[in-house]
C-alpha cells in the first residue's frame, strides 16, 4: 500500500511532480497496483488542489483530468491547447493553422520518443505565426516599436506599455517560455529553452526591422535583406526549440557544433526564406507594402523581376546541393540531428511547393492532411 502521509510529506503539494505522477500512471498495466492505487491518489489530490491553482498550471491541470496525454491525440491535444488561449477572440487577424504546424512538427521527427520536441516545436510555430501577422499585417510601427522593446525586455511590467490587443499574447509567451524552462531538463551547461527564448527575441527584432523599411519605404541591399530574412525565416528559433526536446541525443558537441553556424544550417535559413519570398511575394505585396527578397536583388542588381525570381530560384536549387553535401561522411553530429534539421527545409519545399500554402491550406496542404490521418494505405 501507498503511505498518503508520506507521500503527502514527500510532494508537499508539488503539483508539477504530482500532475507528473498522475500522468505517468496512465500507463500502468493490468497488475500494477501499485500504479492503480498511485493513480487514485494523485487524481484525488489533484481535483482538491485544482481549485487554489491559477494561470498555466491550473489549465494544464484541469485539462489533464478531463483527458490524460496518454488518452488524447497530438493533434487534438495541440488544437484544444490553442483554442483555450483564446487568441483567436482577441487576435482574429492572425491565421489559425493548428493541423499544419502540427504536420510540420511530425515531419521533423517520426520516432515516438521525440514526442516533447514536435510539441514544442508545434507551439512555438503558432507562436511565430501571431508575431510574423502582427508585424507585417496589423500593427502600426509605433506599436511594433514598444511591442519589440517588451519582448526585448521579457518581463511582465513592461506589459503595461502594450496595445490591449497584444496583451495577452505577451503575457502568454512569457508564462509558457516559464512553463517549459520548468519541463524541460538542462543539457549540460546550456540552457537550450533559454536559447530559444533569445532567438524569440531576435526574431521580434528581425520583423521589427523589415517593418522600418516598410514603414520608410527603404529597400535594402540584398545582402542585407538576406541577414535579417534569414532570422525571420524563424529557422534558427525552430530548431533551438526543437533541440530543447531531444533529450539526450543533444550532447554539448552538438550543441557547440550548432553554435558554430555550420553551413548546412545557413543554407536551410537561405533556402526557406528564398523559397518563401518568391512563391509569395505577390500576395505579400496586396497585403501589405512588405521588402522581399526579389525586391532587394532588383535594386541591387539592377534586373527585371522575372530575372530576379529565376536568379534566387537558382540560389535556392543550389543551395540543396550544399544541403545535399552537409549529409555526407563524414559527418560532425548524428544524422538524426540533420534529418531534423533538413525535413524542417524540406517542408518548406511542401508549403510553398505552387503557392503560399500557409495562408491558403486548402489549395494542397488539407489534401496531405486528408491523406496522412484520414484516408487508409490500402493492404
Amino acid at each position: 500500500m501507498i503511505n498518503c502521509e508520506i507521500c503527502s510529506i514527500n510532494y508537499d503539494y508539488n503539483v508539477r511532480g504530482m500532475l507528473g505522477f498522475y500522468e505517468s500512471a496512465q500507463l500502468r498495466i493490468r497488475g500494477e497496483t501499485i500504479l492503480d492505487e498511485a493513480f487514485a491518489f494523485t487524481k484525488s489530490k489533484l481535483k482538491t488542489l485544482v481549485k487554489t491553482l491559477q494561470g498555466t498550471l491550473a489549465t494544464q491541470v484541469k485539462h489533464a483530468l478531463e483527458i490524460p496525454v496518454h488518452r488524447g491525440h497530438p493533434m487534438v491535444e495541440a488544437r484544444q491547447w490553442w483554442k483555450k488561449l483564446k487568441l483567436q477572440v482577441k487576435t482574429s487577424y492572425v491565421r489559425d493553422r493548428v493541423p499544419e504546424f502540427y504536420v510540420w512538427a511530425l515531419t521533423l521527427f517520426l520516432e515516438p520518443y521525440y514526442s516533447q520536441a514536435r510539441i514544442l516545436v508545434a507551439k512555438v510555430f503558432m507562436l511565430i505565426v501571431v508575431l510574423d501577422d502582427t508585424y507585417d499585417a496589423y500593427a502600426t510601427i509605433e506599436e511594433l516599436r514598444v511591442l519589440t522593446h517588451a519582448i526585448k525586455r521579457w518581463d511582465i511590467t513592461a506589459m503595461s506599455q502594450l496595445p490591449e490587443y497584444i496583451k495577452p499574447f505577451y503575457k502568454f509567451i512569457l508564462d509558457e517560455y516559464a512553463e517549459w524552462n520548468k519541463q524541460v531538463p538542462q543539457q549540460g551547461t546550456t540552457n537550450l529553452i533559454e536559447a530559444s527564448k533569445k532567438a524569440f527575441q531576435e526574431l521580434a527584432t528581425a520583423y521589427l526591422q523589415e517593418a522600418e523599411w516598410r514603414h520608410s519605404g527603404e529597400v535594402p541591399s540584398f545582402k542585407e535583406y538576406m541577414k535579417i530574412g534569414s532570422i525571420t525565416c524563424g529557422y534558427d528559433l525552430a530548431c533551438k526549440s526543437a533541440l530543447s526536446g531531444m533529450g539526450k541525443t543533444v550532447t554539448q558537441e552538438v550543441i557547440a557544433w550548432y553554435e558554430n553556424h555550420p553551413k548546412i544550417l545557413t543554407t536551410s535559413q537561405f533556402i526557406i526564406r528564398l523559397h518563401d519570398d518568391v512563391m509569395t511575394f505577390t500576395f505579400e505585396r496586396e497585403r501589405a507594402v512588405l521588402v522581399t527578397s526579389v525586391d532587394a536583388y532588383m535594386k541591387t542588381f539592377g534586373v527585371s523581376e522575372n530575372v530576379a525570381v529565376e536568379a534566387i530560384k537558382n540560389i535556392v536549387e543550389n543551395g540543396w546541393k550544399d544541403l545535399n553535401e552537409g549529409c555526407l561522411k563524414p559527418r560532425e553530429v548524428p544524422m538524426e540531428i540533420l534529418a531534423g534539421f533538413v525535413n524542417l527545409t524540406r517542408m518548406v519545399d511542401v508549403f510553398y511547393k505552387y503557392n503560399d500554402g500557409l495562408t491558403f491550406p486548402e489549395n494542397m496542404f488539407k489534401e496531405y492532411i486528408t491523406l496522412l490521418f484520414c484516408v487508409s494505405v490500402p493492404m
